[in-house]
């Protein structure tokens, strides 16, 4: 600021000056000077807009350089040190794919809720405390007898469903077999949720009989998309899975993949997917046998701590 008023007043003097050598009497040239350099305050508030234009541009200038500068420097080390350079990218790559990775998980867990259930705060997923060595032991999965259990025998429940984590098949055979997601469910499972098939159904009771279930699969909707092409006659075609056939009966909605976050391609009856899986008659009865999750819809004025 300082500097701007003693510039401002250098060329007022100079210009008081030049009038006086021309002939004009001191009193009236400084009046005349100020007059012909208009408002002093619009003058030094110009004059400041302009110096700190000016040093912005500059220092901007000087800070690219410095950035030319260090990221040539940095690339000269790189290349002198290889291994370090792999290290460093491959240190990067991990640590963002961890994070976009979390990024999404949280995204779909915490941010959005499950795509396609209705009222899902409604729905809860059901395990049990056991005992082992004196010490208590939280169970997740849990066998298709307790399933029944649960179903038949817990009116706070609307409705119980049993499904297996998403696992690899093999769509096809030879060299046009691909993986795929298959997820073995009971129809309840899927009516639990609200949703409504795009095109087609959803399985019937009839459909999931221990211990042999029916040769029916429900395709999400990607799936569809993606390999079918969005056919709407895609219905009643078979996908060969494994060494079964299964005929499609149904498309999920948009984006719908059950109560898990984890991807699917297919739903198959619990009954079918149980036989192709165990290759064994006896499972449905087999209390030990812990490896299906279950879910229930609480009924209407029911609680957590009722169910």
């Amino acid at each position: 600021m300082a500097e701007t008023d003693d510039e401002i007043q250098f060329h007022l003097a100079r210009r008081i000056e030049t009038l006086i050598a021309l002939g004009m009497p001191p009193e009236d040239a400084r009046a005349e000077a100020i007059r012909r350099f208009g408002s002093m305050a619009e003058g030094r508030a110009l004059m400041v807009r302009a110096a700190r234009t000016r040093d912005g541009r500059l220092t901007l200038l000087e800070r690219l350089d410095g950035v030319r500068h260090e990221l040539s420097y940095t690339v000269r080390q790189l290349r002198r040190a290889p291994g370090f350079t792999i290290a460093v990218v491959v240190s990067l790559a991990l640590g963002i794919g961890a994070n976009a990775t979390m990024f999404g998980i949280i995204d779909r867990v915490l941010l959005h809720p499950l795509s396609g259930v209705v009222d899902p705060v409604g729905v809860v997923s059901i395990g049990e405390v056991r005992t082992f060595a004196g010490q208590p032991d939280r169970n997740s999965t849990l066998s298709y007898p307790a399933y029944t259990d649960y179903r038949d025998h817990v009116p706070a429940f609307a409705a119980v469903g049993a499904a297996e984590s998403p696992q690899d098949a093999s769509l096809g055979v030879g060299d046009a077999a691909r993986k795929i997601r298959v997820m073995f469910v009971t129809p309840s499972y899927l009516a639990l949720t609200g949703a409504r098939p795009a095109l087609g159904r959803f399985f019937a009771a009839d459909e999931d009989q221990p211990p042999s279930g029916a040769d029916v699969a429900v395709v999400t909707h990607g799936f569809w998309q993606r390999e079918l092409g969005s056919a709407t006659d895609a219905i009643g075609t078979t996908l060969e899975i494994g060494s079964r056939r299964f005929a499609i009966v149904g498309v999920a909605p948009r984006d719908f993949t059950g109560l898990q976050y984890g991807p699917v391609d297919v739903f198959i009856p619990l009954s079918a997917g149980a036989e192709l899986e165990f290759g064994h008659k006896d499972w449905a009865t087999q209390r030990n046998d812990y490896w299906l999750q279950l879910y229930g819809r609480l009924a209407p004025g029911a609680s957590v701590v009722k169910a």
